[in-house]
């Protein structure tokens, strides 16, 4: 009976005040930020060299889509799903690669990425939110068709591709 009220003892104190609690833990500020948005991206690549670009992010449903952009050129396509404060999204530019997000407040996400043959190498990322009233909203500013870049044309075709095609 002792071992019984010793389990007894530590899961109350384990526990705590939340035994039989039925309300839902409210949301901290970073969990309830919207993250659909455009981002001014800061990275840096595996070989120390530093990148800068924009990432744009829709909300789809429960999921995340983003898109990384260089001028106007799409350079990379991802989904993502939050959990927490963290964004988990798998991505595609010209090989397939994986970034975790920490969210910080309303405006930042810091992340850590590796993309498939990197032999584990993971490197840094930070996207900052652009306020709406700075985007550029012309015609001009619109993300072009991707195309792949010739570096990726080499690359050995492992992936055969799906044989139908869904809309996101």
């Amino acid at each position: 009976m002792r071992l019984s009220h010793a389990f007894l003892t530590v899961s109350v104190l384990l526990l705590g005040p939340s035994l039989g609690s039925s309300a839902a833990p409210a949301l901290s500020a970073d969990e309830s930020a919207d993250l659909s948005g455009a981002y001014i991206c800061n990275g840096k690549n595996f070989d120390g060299s530093t990148y800068e670009g924009r990432v744009e992010i829709v909300r789809k449903n429960g999921a995340f889509q983003l898109l990384w952009l260089s001028d106007s050129d799409v350079v990379g396509l991802g989904m993502g799903i939050r959990t927490g404060n963290v964004l988990a999204v798998a991505f595609y530019s010209g090989v397939p690669g994986v970034v975790a997000y920490r969210i910080e407040g309303q405006n930042r996400l810091v992340g850590e990425w590796t993309v498939a043959g990197a032999d584990g190498e993971v490197s840094s990322e930070t996207l900052t939110k652009v306020p709406d009233e700075a985007l550029d909203r012309s015609p001009s500013s619109a993300p072009k068709t991707p195309r792949p870049s010739r570096e990726h044309e080499q690359l050995p075709r492992t992936v055969k591709p799906a044989r139908e095609v869904r809309e996101l």
